[in-house]
Order: C-alpha cells, then structure tokens, then sequence
C-alpha cells in the first residue's frame, strides 16, 4: 500500500508535459514488447501446439490408467496398453462424438 502511495505522489507531483513524455516513451516500449512476444510465440507455435496436446491426452488418459490400476493392473502395463490401443486404427469410435467431429469438420 505504501509503494503505491509513492507511486501516486510521484505520479501528481509531474507536471503535465512530464507525465506526457513519460507516457509517449512507454508506448512505444509496451508495442514493441508485445511485437517481441508475439514473434516469439509465432516461432514456437508448433511446439507449443504439441505440448499442450500431448499434455490433454496425458490428463484424459490417465483416468483409464488410473481405474485399471485400482483393479490391479501394472501402472507401465496399462499405460503402455492403451497407447497402443488407441494409436491403432482398430480403436473402437464413439458414435455421438464421431458424427459430431464429422459434422464440425465437415466431412461426410
């Protein structure tokens, strides 16, 4: 609270060209961090991608993995097992999730 204070009191005690200047030299820096970001995140956009998917399907997966574990299956087993499993195109389809990823992405 304090240090916001300060930051207040040194804030009014500017005079307007002051806080002017002060703004128009921020701007410029605030634009060119955001151009910095967004370059950044355009050359890792791939990995990112791949990271965040191989994240959701390790979280969806290990519910599976879990409930045969409780049932006494190897943890290693299991997992290995299902990556197996839905890696193959012999996995059984949902059907109400199926017809609605054919609806959203249009094939037929």
């Amino acid at each position: 609270m304090m240090q916001k204070r300060k930051l207040l009191d040194w804030w009014q005690a500017m005079t307007p060209l002051a806080r002017f200047l002060a703004i128009a030299f921020a701007a410029p820096l605030l634009v060119l961090n955001a151009l910095a970001v967004s370059a950044i995140f355009d050359y890792f956009h791939s990995l990112i991608v791949i990271l965040v998917a191989a994240s959701l399907i390790a979280f969806l997966l290990n519910y599976p993995v879990s409930w045969m574990e409780r049932q006494g299956a190897q943890r290693e087993q299991v997992a290995i097992w299902l990556m197996l499993r839905f890696s193959s195109r012999k996995s059984v389809r949902l059907p109400g999730f199926s017809r609605l990823a054919e609806r959203l992405l249009g094939k037929h």
